[in-house]
């Protein structure tokens, strides 16, 4: 039996740190999808409300509505599921505005706003709740823009926009 040289070792530590190296990066890539899944859902469920109920209940009324349950209640977007990111909705559980307020992921901000005066985007009118994502808080302004603040930037972000979260 032949022994084994110096680098012959060498290169078989070698071979066992690279698949340890692409198992753990493999792993990290999987935590990361799963996190920016549900961040992505989120984004896509806050332009259904904007496309699907926003802008079409603001060219019926001239306004936006004075909660999202109205968007719910009067048929705009009837699938439960678009107004939460991070738990499913039964809609047989929601009897009331209170209800789907606690329920709803979401912070609406439109009430009452004229969609033809909110042209840009310093008119924010629909945000995450702070615990909906770990590192990211998506925001939907009255222009359909949706975009996602890193929670190390909120407090710029609140202020530039003059939000307050200890207020809602």
């Amino acid at each position: 039996m032949k022994r084994l040289t110096i680098l012959s070792i060498f290169l078989i530590c070698l071979i066992i740190c690279i698949v340890i190296a692409g198992i753990y990066q493999a792993h990290v890539r999987k935590i990361e999808r799963k996190y920016n899944v549900s961040a992505y859902n989120c984004m896509s469920n806050m332009k259904t409300i904007y496309d699907q109920g926003l802008s079409k209940y603001a060219h019926d009324n001239r306004c936006f509505p004075d909660s999202l349950y109205e968007l719910f209640k009067q048929g705009y977007i009837s699938d439960i599921s678009k107004f939460s990111c991070v738990k499913p909705l039964n809609s047989s559980l929601i009897t009331s505005q209170e209800q789907f307020n606690e329920l709803c992921d979401y912070i609406y901000l439109g009430k009452g706003r004229k969609p033809e005066h909110e042209k840009s985007e310093s008119a924010i009118i629909l945000i995450d709740k702070m615990n909906n994502h770990k590192m990211i808080i998506n925001v939907l302004f009255a222009n359909g823009v949706c975009t996602e603040i890193k929670k190390k930037n909120l407090d710029a972000f609140c202020k530039e926009y003059n939000f307050d979260y200890n207020q809602r």
